[in-house]
């Protein structure tokens, strides 16, 4: 199919969509899978400011935009997850994910306190005996499945992390990799590729940069002194998100410098770099959506 072929419902099969959830809309690619993809479009959505949570940005923006529901060959998620914790693969029982996040919520639920608000996932890295366990709105999890019948879910550090684990095998020494987003910070270790740890950290603060530069470098600190790393032969990697509302990316962008510049008399390896959770493909001319 020519990349100047409208974009219809009955076309869509053939193209892949994936969409990241992000404070205030929603960022979304449509793409040729293959040996040389093709970005057909993309963008970012913005749903209204009366909109109070995920799932009613999503039901908005979906009702808004008819090409969202049409049937995709494949739809990938990339969700920011609210609660997250990393355990041993093989520990893992059907059923149970949620007692890895909250241990007490089955005594919260048979008390009648425990709302059942929340879906729980795993993720596990390709080649690794570890599984992330997280959480996210299951409201909104449950309108995406009725309106696309086949989504698959993944956290918005996925293809990050697996990216900076491919690199990491042809170096030496740990790396800490931070990553900001609106209202937390999730931090990884890295040894050769493989993943030793993770934690993740709500911000206090999310409308001024030295602020949040504070908070991130005493998470970043926290874990830095509890791993044993060393300033000398061990870096970090602060990364800030491009997808999303420009006023929060242009925060935390500013808030991932600021938390470099604190930093930089202790670690002597240091890099700042902008990441994505949308495929990245030479552009083609974009279709029309109707």
């Amino acid at each position: 199919m020519a990349p100047s072929t409208p974009l219809t419902a009955a076309t869509a099969a053939s193209y892949s969509l994936s969409i990241r959830t992000v404070s205030g809309g929603l960022a979304f690619c449509i793409y040729s899978e293959g040996p040389s993809p093709q970005i057909l479009r993309q963008g970012l959505l913005e749903a209204s400011a009366g909109s109070p949570s995920v799932y009613t940005r999503l039901q908005e923006l979906y009702y808004e935009h008819e090409f969202l529901s049409y049937p995709f060959r494949r739809v990938t998620l990339y969700y920011e997850p609210e609660e997250a914790t990393l355990a041993p693969s093989e520990l893992l029982l059907d059923g149970q994910d949620e007692l890895w996040i909250s241990p007490h919520s089955e005594e919260a639920q048979a008390s009648g306190s425990g709302a059942p608000e929340k879906s729980y996932l795993r993720y596990t890295l390709p080649d690794e005996t570890k599984t992330f366990v997280l959480s996210w709105s299951r409201e909104a999890l449950q309108f995406l499945r009725r309106t696309l019948l086949i989504i698959e879910p993944l956290p918005y550090f996925a293809p990050i992390l697996e990216e900076r684990r491919d690199r990491g095998r042809s170096e030496q020494g740990r790396e800490l990799l931070l990553l900001l987003r609106e209202g937390a910070i999730d931090l990884f270790l890295l040894s050769e590729g493989e993943l030793l740890g993770y934690n993740s950290f709500a911000l206090v603060s999310s409308h001024e940069a030295k602020v949040l530069a504070g908070e991130a470098v005493f998470y970043a600190f926290s874990f830095w002194r509890h791993f044993t790393l060393e300033g000398s032969a061990d870096r970090i990697t602060i990364g800030y998100p491009e997808e999303g509302m420009v006023a929060s990316t242009s925060l935390l962008e500013v808030a991932a410098h600021e938390t470099g510049e604190l930093l930089s008399p202790y670690i002597a390896q240091i890099t700042q770099l902008s990441y994505r959770s949308l495929p990245q493909a030479p552009k083609a001319p974009s279709p029309t959506a109707h």
